[in-house]
């Protein structure tokens, strides 16, 4: 629990009881009084903490200790009744990111995402309750967003009744299964490292005409990149097997095409 409002210098009383339908039941309990950390100053959206973006969850701590209610209206799930901190995630190129939490003192907690400006309009793209794996908390999981468009997060404990720790991190989903076919490409961004099945049986290469240094029967895996910048492109390829002995790979780049299916076309 915790008391505000205190005078200084008074002193105050604390009752313990135990909750049982048995008379006369007793037992041992621990007890401890301290002062709440100091707010993290994230309070309203314009002050929202930036937030690590990985390709792998890693929680970071914080806490509600001393946050109030937002001028921006309630979100309309997982009972919010004010006391909410902010967050803010620049969206990466993948255009999709997963938000997660876990419990500490807080155990039962709500998050929503929003788009727009902290100090304009800010647009409610989704809210959670209970979607996380880890127990009562909120996850968030957002695709086809804008890369490089800033996203506001709002986390709050739910009822508000129970102000404490809890942590929060955001990551890149996988990427999806590589297209086995030339209309079936997935996106993929530079500096991005992709771990790709070693199938066998797939179709043939299909689509994209010639296919020179390649073997007469490919087992294909499909991607494509968008250029938004002149100059030159590095491309790194490995393979190994189960065992991890290395095999030999071949690829192919074909470009620049207009669309995905001018680049399947011929």
């Amino acid at each position: 629990m915790i008391a505000s409002g205190l005078t200084p210098g008074e002193t105050y009383f604390v009752r313990v009881w135990t909750w049982t339908s048995t008379v006369g039941s007793y037992g041992n309990f621990n007890l401890c009084i301290g002062t709440p950390p100091a707010p993290y100053g994230n309070d309203e959206p314009c002050t929202a903490a930036l937030l690590t973006i990985d390709y792998v969850c890693n929680y970071q701590q914080f806490h509600t200790f001393g946050a109030t209610g937002s001028q921006v209206p309630s979100p309309g799930c997982a009972n919010y009744s004010g006391g909410d901190v902010w967050f803010k995630v620049v969206v990466p190129c993948e255009g999709a990111l997963v938000i997660d939490t876990r419990q500490g003192i807080i155990t039962d907690g709500g998050m929503a995402a929003y788009t727009g400006s902290c100090d304009g309009t800010l647009n409610l793209l989704r809210c959670d309750d209970d979607n996380s794996p880890n127990g009562l908390m909120p996850q968030l999981n957002l695709a086809n967003l804008t890369p490089g468009d800033t996203l506001y997060i709002r986390f709050w404990e739910y009822g508000n009744d129970n102000a404490g720790t809890f942590d929060i991190c955001v990551s890149i989903p996988p990427p999806p299964t590589a297209g086995t076919a030339c209309a079936s490409a997935q996106p993929f961004c530079t500096s991005q490292t992709y771990n790709v099945p070693n199938t066998s049986g797939q179709p043939s290469l299909g689509g994209g005409g010639q296919y020179g240094c390649l073997g007469s029967t490919p087992n294909p895996a499909w991607y494509f990149m968008q250029v938004q910048t002149a100059g030159d492109i590095v491309i790194g390829i490995s393979q190994a097997d189960v065992n991890g002995v290395g095999l030999d790979v071949d690829y192919a780049v074909w470009g620049p095409f207009t669309s995905g299916a001018a680049a399947c076309s011929g």
